[in-house]
């Protein structure tokens, strides 16, 4: 499917639907996100992973997985790039879709599409803020397709949160969206203002749906994955 059809599909049936974890979650949220939150002055975010593929048999349901920075302590900034996976409405949807997206507060968090993906690729992204411009990248190394530009949106404030996530996006439709079921989610190449974090400055965000915890396995080697468990005992309170 092109780029083109799947803006089609995410303005008339998904409006306001991915990519809409926005800004002022709390730290180490328990909910719909799981992942890292890294705080500190913010210049750069980077990190590469595998398209994950929803699952035959899976609930239809919306995820969304990227990287973004944003200014915890109000909604004035926040921005993220990364790739949406869903597989909602049957009859305008008959297959899953991927596509690389981006979005920011002044896009009121609307999912942004770049260009298709397919669940197994290998993409990188990242954010870079210079000159009161971001700088935004996401390459599919499997097929070659690549996004880059830069945008002045967001740009003034003063970031100091870094976010590599996964999340089950809620959606606006009357009834509660499922969380679809993946294949595991790895991110690698960690990086914010250029350098490998500390493992000890990174701060982990555990989903909880429908019964089951998605969290972070400790982050080594730059990298993590995002694992399902039924143990409650890391929920944090």
């Amino acid at each position: 499917m092109s780029a083109g059809a799947v803006v089609v599909i995410v303005v008339g049936v998904l409006a306001g639907l991915a990519a809409t974890g926005g800004p002022t979650r709390p730290r180490a949220t328990y909910g719909a996100f799981a992942g890292y939150d890294w705080f500190g002055r913010v210049t750069s975010v980077e990190a590469s992973w595998r398209v994950p593929r929803i699952l035959s048999g899976s609930p239809s349901g919306a995820a969304a997985t990227w990287i973004g920075a944003q200014t915890p302590s109000s909604r004035e900034a926040f921005i993220q790039i990364g790739v949406s996976e869903f597989d909602l409405v049957p009859a305008h949807q008959p297959q899953p879709s991927y596509f690389a997206f981006w979005s920011d507060t002044q896009r009121h968090f609307l999912d942004q599409p770049l260009f298709d993906v397919a669940p197994g690729d290998d993409v990188s992204a990242s954010l870079t803020l210079a000159h009161r411009r971001w700088r935004l990248a996401i390459a599919d190394r499997t097929s070659g397709a690549i996004a880059h530009f830069s945008t002045r949106e967001e740009a003034k404030a003063s970031f100091t949160q870094v976010e590599w996530l996964q999340e089950h996006v809620r959606g606006i439709f009357p009834q509660r969206l499922a969380y679809p079921q993946l294949t595991a989610i790895t991110f690698r190449d960690l990086r914010v203002n250029s350098h490998e974090p500390l493992s000890t400055a990174l701060e982990p965000v555990t989903m909880y749906e429908h019964g089951r915890e998605r969290a972070p396995s400790s982050v080594r080697h730059d990298s993590f994955v995002l694992h399902r468990t039924t143990d409650r005992s890391t929920r944090r309170r």
